[in-house]
């Protein structure tokens, strides 16, 4: 199969032929459709996270099975995935309760510990993929459904923890990047009042790009930090 390979830190992709996957007991391979890529992937491109080259990254994907090995019994051929990104045992105290960054049997990260899915085809554990519900698009925008799994399973388990109400304030801040704007738009649904706040006028074009979005306030901070030096932008509701 063809496959971007990574071979080292700060060093552009290699456009190469490897073996294609070969599904093990419990493990299921997967035809890619389209592979994201976030902020995580530049840290790991860039070497600034610890990593073992050469190594196929990737993890926000859309992909569909084409085999299971011995033991798989919760995916079959034909059904439409996408990959967890954390490496976790799912049994533990940490995992049952939704802490899955505890699990104290943590493997590492989908598309750094192991092969991802910048290639044709993508194999892990049955365990580490997850069926997507019918109704997704995925034949058509297989790229919006791949990185569905960061840009909203990221901002709605921020709600869930923080367990936002109707009528609360909440500030993202951010709010005009790939997350914030989800982040943005979640928060509105929830009912709350939003406080957009980021460094770039520019992205608040992106924020705003729908009425849904359109946060109570925005605000634009002169320091990267989030500190003082604020300027106050309009806003509306």
């Amino acid at each position: 199969m063809k496959a971007l390979v990574l071979n080292a830190p700060n060093t552009p992709f290699d456009l190469t032929e490897v073996p294609d996957p070969v599904a093990g007991p419990g493990e299921v391979v997967a035809k890619v459709h389209a592979c994201g890529s976030g902020l995580t992937i530049q840290h790991f491109k860039a070497g600034r996270v610890p990593a073992v080259f050469p190594r196929i990254i990737g993890h926000e994907i859309c992909a569909e099975v084409v085999e299971v090995g011995a033991g798989v019994d919760g995916l079959e051929i034909g059904d439409i995935v996408t990959s967890y990104f954390y490496m976790c045992c799912g049994r533990c105290k940490h995992c049952r309760a939704n802490f899955q960054p505890l699990c104290e049997n943590f493997k590492g990260f989908v598309g750094r510990e192991i092969d991802g899915g910048y290639a044709e085809y993508v194999k892990l554990p049955e365990r580490w993929f997850i069926k997507l519900p019918d109704g997704l698009d995925w034949q058509n925008q297989p790229a919006h459904v791949g990185v569905a799994m960061d840009a909203l399973a990221t901002p709605y388990k921020v709600l869930r923890r923080a367990r936002i109400k109707s009528g609360e304030t909440v500030a993202v801040m951010g709010a005009g990047g790939g997350l914030g704007i989800h982040q943005v738009l979640m928060a509105k649904w929830a009912g709350a009042r939003v406080i957009a706040v980021d460094t770039k006028a520019k992205k608040f074009d992106a924020v705003s790009y729908t009425h849904l979005t359109l946060p109570t306030m925005i605000i634009r901070c002169r320091s990267r930090w989030w500190g003082c030096g604020c300027g106050g932008g309009g806003g509306g509701g």
